[in-house]
C-alpha cells in the first residue's frame, strides 16, 4: 500500500505512546498539528516520507516533531524499536540547522539522540542538544533571555541569530509567537521563564492557575502556535493528579478556548504563574509599568545555589537613584545577600531584615563565593571543545572565561581582572582544578590550544584579530601558572617537611 492509500490514524495507533506528563506539539501552518502524548499520538497531516518511516515497523514511538513556515520545513525525531534515535528533517529547513545537525552527530554521538529543533514563523527557530544551542529569528525579549542562561554567546546583542551553551539543567522545551510572547521550559520547573502578550494565552493560562503558587511544579506542556494570526493558539496542560485525566486549555485560533476544566472534549486529546506586581523598575516609564507584559515569570539569573548564597557589601551610603523607591537603602559596609541579576548592571538584593530591592553592580563589592569547580571546568571543557570542533574560521566569540569562574576578590588582581578576559590567574587556576587531571602536564597542553597562531586558525576572519588578541591574554594566563607552578617545585627541594606541608596546604594540594 502506498502512504496515500493509510488511514493516518492507523499508522500512529501502531506508535508507543509517551511516558505520563510528556508531551511535544507541532502547530504548523494551515492548522496542521501533530500531537504526542502519554495517549497516544494526534495528527491532521504529516509529510509522506514521516507516513512511511511510521509504517515501516522501525519506528518505536515519535519523540519530537515542528513544522516550519513552508512546505517540506518539518523535523521529526523518532526512537527506533533498537533503541536508538534517528531524526527526519524536510528539504526546505534553515541552512544553519543543516550544519548544526552534521556538527552535532560528528562531534559527539550521544547528543544526536537529545537533539531537537523548534520551527517558528518566517524562517525562526531554535535548535539544541544536550546545552549546546543555535537560534535565529527570535523576538527580542525572548532572545534576551536565552542569552542570560548561556554561557557562550557567538553575536553579539543586536543579532538574533546566536549559538551558546546552556547550563546544567536549563532547557527542556522553547516555544514562541512573533509577537513577542514566548515560554521556556526548564529541565528543572523552577527554570522555566515567560513572557505573555495580553490576549487568550494569558487567559487560558489564569484558567489554569489563577493567583495559585502551585504552578512551577505542576506544568507538564506549554505550546504556543508559531503561525497563528496574533499567537493565540496554545495548549497549556498541568501534570497528572492520580487516576484523573490532566487538566489542560487548548485554542486553535480564531475558535474558541476549550478546556478540560469546564468538562469539554479536546479534540485528539481526550484519552508558576505569578503576576509581577507594577512597581517601579529600572527603565520604568512614569506611570510606573515596566511594560505592557501582562503575565511574566523571570527566573533567578546568578549561579546561586540553595544553601550557597552570595553575598555583597555596600560601598557607600550613596545611592544612585536616591528618589526612587526601588533602589535599596544601604549603609556604608551593610552586607546583603544577591537574590538575581536582572541585567543591565542591577542586582535584586535582600538585607538582614528580609527588605529586597534593587542595587547596582557600582554600589557593591561581591564577596567570594563558592564555586563547584568540577562543574564549571565541565562547561568550560565542554563550551570550548564544541567551539574547537567546529572546524577552521567558525568562531566569532571568545568564549568568555568570566562565566565560569570569577571568586578572586584581591585588592592586587583587580588591574588583571579589568583587562581582555576579566579574569586573573587565581580564577583560571580554580577553574582548571575542576580537571581530574590537573597538574603541570595539563597545563602545559592546554596552553598550546591558546596560541594565538594555533587558536587563529578557527576563528572566522572578520573577528581573527580581535578574537587572537583574548587568546593570547588566555596564553599568557597559563604561563603564569606554569612559573608559580615550577616555582614552588624549586622551594620544595630545599624545604623541611613541615613547611612542605605549609605550603601544600596554601596551594590546597594534597600531601
Amino acid at each position: 500500500m502506498t502512504p496515500k492509500t493509510i488511514d493516518l490514524p492507523e499508522a500512529l495507533a501502531q506508535l508507543e505512546p509517551l511516558s505520563p506528563d510528556q508531551y511535544f506539539t507541532a502547530f504548523g501552518p494551515a492548522g496542521q498539528q501533530f500531537l504526542g502524548t502519554p495517549n497516544g499520538y494526534y495528527a491532521t497531516s504529516v509529510p509522506a516520507c514521516v507516513l512511511e518511516d511510521l509504517l515501516s515497523g522501525r519506528v518505536r514511538k515519535v519523540l519530537w516533531a515542528s513544522f516550519g513556515h513552508v512546505d517540506k520545513s518539518y523535523f521529526f525525531l523518532y526512537e527506533k524499536k533498537d533503541g536508538s534515535c534517528e531524526f527526519r528533517g524536510g528539504k526546505k529547513l534553515p541552512f544553519n540547522l543543516d550544519q548544526f545537525f552534521r556538527h552535532v552527530s560528528t562531534t559527539f554521538h550521544k547528543l544526536a539522540a537529545q537533539l531537537r529543533v523548534q520551527l517558528g514563523d518566517n524562517g525562526s527557530y531554535v535548535a539544541w542538544s544536550g546545552s549546546f544551542w543555535i537560534c535565529d529569528g527570535l523576538p527580542k525579549e525572548m532572545f534576551r533571555t536565552l542569552k542570560t542562561l548561556s554561557s557562550l554567546n557567538e553575536l553579539d546583542e543586536t543579532v538574533t541569530g546566536a549559538a551558546g551553551i546552556f547550563g546544567p539543567g536549563d532547557v527542556k522545551n522553547v516555544t514562541w509567537h512573533k509577537s513577542g510572547s514566548f515560554f521556556i521550559e526548564g529541565v528543572e520547573p523552577s527554570k522555566s521563564q515567560w513572557f505573555f502578550q495580553a490576549g487568550a494565552l494569558e487567559k487560558g493560562w489564569k484558567m489554569l492557575w489563577g493567583n495559585s503558587k502551585e504552578l512551577l511544579e505542576s506544568i507538564a506542556h506549554v505550546s504556543i502556535g508559531p503561525h497563528s494570526p496574533t499567537g493565540g493558539s496554545f495548549l497549556i496542560v498541568k501534570t497528572k493528579q492520580a487516576d484523573e485525566e490532566p487538566d489542560l486549555v487548548l485554542r486553535l485560533e480564531p475558535d474558541e478556548m476549550f478546556s478540560r476544566l469546564e468538562g469539554q472534549e479536546i479534540p485528539g486529546l481526550t484519552n508558576a504563574h505569578r503576576h509581577v506586581a507594577k512597581e517601579k523598575q529600572p527603565g520604568a516609564n512614569s506611570t510606573g509599568e515596566a511594560s505592557t507584559r501582562q503575565a511574566m515569570n523571570v527566573a533567578d539569573r546568578t549561579d546561586t545555589k540553595e544553601g550557597d548564597p552570595q553575598w555583597a557589601r555596600a560601598k557607600s551610603n550613596k545611592r544612585t537613584h536616591a528618589k526612587d523607591r526601588w533602589e535599596l537603602a544601604m549603609a556604608g559596609g551593610e552586607r546583603v545577600q544577591v537574590l538575581q541579576n536582572v541585567g543591565n548592571g542591577w542586582l535584586l538584593v535582600q538585607n538582614s531584615e528580609g527588605v529586597r530591592g534593587w542595587a547596582h553592580e557600582n554600589s557593591i563589592t561581591l564577596e567570594e563565593k563558592k564555586v563547584d569547580a568540577r562543574e564549571a571546568y565541565t562547561r568550560w571543557k565542554t563550551t570550548t571543545t564544541l567551539l574547537m570542533g567546529a572546524g577552521a574560521g567558525a568562531i566569532r566569540a571568545f568564549p568568555d572565561p568570566k562565566k565560569y569562574m570569577d571568586t578572586c576578590r584581591n585588592e592586587r588582581c583587580e588591574l588583571a581582572k579589568g583587562g581582555e578576559l576579566g579574569i586573573c590567574a587565581h580564577d583560571l587556576k580554580k577553574l582548571l582544578s575542576g580537571s581530574d587531571a590537573f597538574s603541570f602536564e595539563f597545563l602545559k597542553t592546554e596552553r598550546l590550544k591558546w596560541h594565538p597562531d594555533s587558536f587563529g586558525r578557527y576563528c572566522h576572519p572578520d573577528h581573527r584579530e580581535e578574537l587572537k588578541a583574548k587568546s593570547q591574554a588566555l596564553f599568557v594566563l597559563f604561563g603564569v601558572l606554569m612559573d608559580t607552578w615550577k616555582m614552588i617545585e624549586e622551594i620544595r627541594v630545599h624545604v623541611s617537611s613541615n613547611m612542605k606541608n605549609t605550603i601544600n596546604a596554601v596551594l590546597g594540594i594534597q600531601n
